[in-house]
């Protein structure tokens, strides 16, 4: 009876990983238990880092749409050319992101942290003395997105090394992170804007950037050994049909999830909404998102990652869908919400999902693979922005999107997840009854 209570026993850890971590046995990568304990409180020190570069990298990102306006007016042109900046960041940030996944787990995610953060602060310091358009498209476009990828897929990777029972739970809680920072950048970023300008308002951020990813460098490393095999990447999981469609399902919701970040205050501020509170708006999302995305790690550990994905994907569809008729401040607060509540499911479930299926020792190049068609989606917010300038309305671009959120959904009701998956759930169900939420 004593050795059926304790399931992270060894014999016990041996069982949960046969099923939530396959592919690592199936290669004959040690146990993990030769690398140190799961569960305690190291993980959760690796979780904080995380979190601390979620709120870096995804508040940067996600404050960009308060760039557009400024940009527009400062260089005399269009919100669909201005929006282009925005569209590099994600066509380099996920373009990169097989390559930059798998030199993270050649070289250790402490290097990627501490090049990419350096590179990060630069190309916004350089972003800042611009006076001409193309030298934004270079430094906070191709620069930034770089540097997005090189920090972002190894380290959002290293989560799954730390846990297994909770491993819904610390990607919630590292992701939330994205949420926390829309909330703290983006009023931030428009006040200064309005009363210092957007030079001294990048300045800042730069600052902001260089300290809080200098603290998530520090706290953040890898629990197993670097991989040491040669090769690059590997472009053979496109063959394996779950890989594809959850690629696919994420690519085709980032094309509806990257529109309200660059759109969503000038869509407010043409509604008649003030531009403090049209910004207000994604400081909204930020903070949804982040209580969201903690509630959505919990769940993922609960019921699946896969479950999870799906109802918040649909969610999202319909909140994309019925965008166009908010008209007024109340309304778009409302829409605000529950995008940010669903819209972030898939940064705190697919990594879980991809490590329960596919294993964590080259997660990394695993995750930057599956995101690699997100580049694709970076001419989601120009399209809009040019219909927008041609017809003068949003309309027909939010609603595209929202008929791509709800194939995003299709997909991944035709994915089939291993019999391993669906008992690891199982054995997550059974130890948390015995042993309580938290166990440190």
């Amino acid at each position: 009876n004593n050795n059926n209570n304790n399931s992270y026993n060894q014999e016990g850890e041996k069982k949960n990983l046969q099923y939530s971590d396959a592919v690592m046995i199936a290669q004959g990568v040690p146990e993990p238990t030769t690398y140190g304990p799961q569960e305690g409180i190291e993980g959760w020190i690796v979780t904080f880092g995380v979190f601390l570069m979620h709120i870096v990298v995804l508040g940067i990102h996600y404050s960009n749409g308060i760039f557009v306006l400024p940009y527009s007016k400062e260089f005399n042109l269009g919100r669909g050319t201005v929006s282009l900046f925005v569209s590099l960041v994600v066509i380099f940030w996920f373009g990169s992101g097989s390559f930059m996944g798998r030199l993270g787990d050649r070289i250790g995610v402490r290097i990627t942290s501490s090049v990419s953060g350096i590179l990060l602060t630069l190309c916004i310091l350089i972003s800042s003395f611009a006076n001409e358009m193309w030298l934004i498209f270079l430094f906070q476009g191709v620069g930034v997105g770089l540097s997005f990828s090189l920090l972002y897929f190894p380290g959002i990777s290293v989560i799954s090394q730390w846990f297994v029972k909770k491993r819904g739970t610390a990607t919630g809680f590292a992701a939330a992170g994205s949420g926390v920072g829309s909330f703290v950048f983006a009023p931030i970023i428009q006040y200064l804007i309005t009363n210092q300008g957007w030079r001294y308002a990048l300045r800042v951020v730069c600052i902001m950037t260089a300290v809080m990813l200098t603290i998530s460098t520090w706290l953040t490393r890898r629990r197993i050994p670097t991989v040491k095999k040669k090769g690059g990447v590997n472009w053979a999981l496109l063959k394996n049909k779950n890989f594809s469609l959850i690629g696919g399902a994420v690519m085709l919701m980032n094309f509806g999830y990257m529109v309200p970040f660059v759109h969503l205050v000038p869509f407010a501020v043409d509604a008649g909404v003030s531009l403090e509170n049209a910004s207000l708006l994604l400081s909204i999302i930020g903070a949804t998102s982040a209580g969201g995305r903690l509630i959505i790690g919990f769940l993922s550990d609960r019921v699946g990652a896969l479950r999870t994905i799906i109802i918040c994907f649909f969610i999202l569809s319909i909140d994309m869908a019925v965008w166009p008729a908010c008209t007024n401040f109340p309304s778009l607060v409302v829409f605000s919400v529950v995008f940010g509540f669903s819209a972030g499911s898939f940064v705190a479930t697919v990594p879980v999902l991809v490590a329960t299926e596919f294993g964590v020792e080259q997660m990394s190049g695993n995750m930057g693979l599956i995101f690699t068609g997100n580049a694709l989606s970076a001419v989601s917010a120009p399209i809009v922005g040019y219909i927008y300038d041609t017809t003068g309305s949003y309309t027909i671009g939010i609603e595209g999107a929202a008929v791509l959120c709800f194939a995003s959904c299709v997909c991944l009701l035709f994915v089939r997840p291993k019999q391993g998956h669906v008992q690891h759930i199982r054995d997550v169900k059974s130890s948390q009854k015995r042993s309580g939420f938290f166990h440190f």
